[in-house]
């Protein structure tokens, strides 16, 4: 399997796990891109039963930083859009109920860092309105120094 079939196949896993969701369509388009904006994944399940994560970060025989994080974001929007508190909940909720699916994810893929997010993710919900085009973004600003070394862990010894 390559990189991309992997992170297909637990994606396909979480869904069942989180949600029931027995149907799902993982698709690679090289770029997810919105005007200036550019992607790692986006959810349109309720449309047409899919996510897509961005090809051009998360390559056949490579994968991306925070490969998981994304996964779980995009398979979250399943069941909550937008990107409120109870999103951020949810999400932080759905990291705690993958943790062997993740560490599964992360020997099969051979990746050597996690992106579990352990923060408090509600404190950012004025950066993460239901509708982002209501907000201007200061982007290098986003996240603190700290928060990042809180988004990108080392995995660590999996037994």
């Amino acid at each position: 399997m390559n990189k991309q079939e992997i992170m297909a196949e637990h994606a396909k896993l979480a869904a069942k796990e989180l949600y029931g969701i027995i149907e799902l369509n993982v698709e690679f388009p090289y770029y997810l891109t919105e005007g200036f904006m550019v992607y790692a994944g986006e959810c349109t399940y309720r449309e047409d039963k899919t996510i897509r994560f961005n090809g051009a970060v998360y390559k056949e025989d490579e994968l991306g930083e925070m490969a998981w994080y994304i996964i779980l974001h995009e398979i979250t929007h399943i069941k909550i859009l937008g990107h409120t508190a109870e999103f951020w909940a949810e999400l932080e909720n759905n990291f705690g109920k993958t943790m062997e699916l993740r560490n599964k994810f992360y020997i099969e893929s051979e990746l050597d860092g996690d992106s579990y997010c352990d923060f408090d993710y509600s404190v950012y919900e004025d950066e993460y309105p239901s509708n982002p085009n209501e907000v201007e973004y200061d982007y290098e600003n986003l996240f603190s120094e700290d928060d990042y070394f809180q988004l990108y862990k080392p995995l660590g010894e999996i037994k």
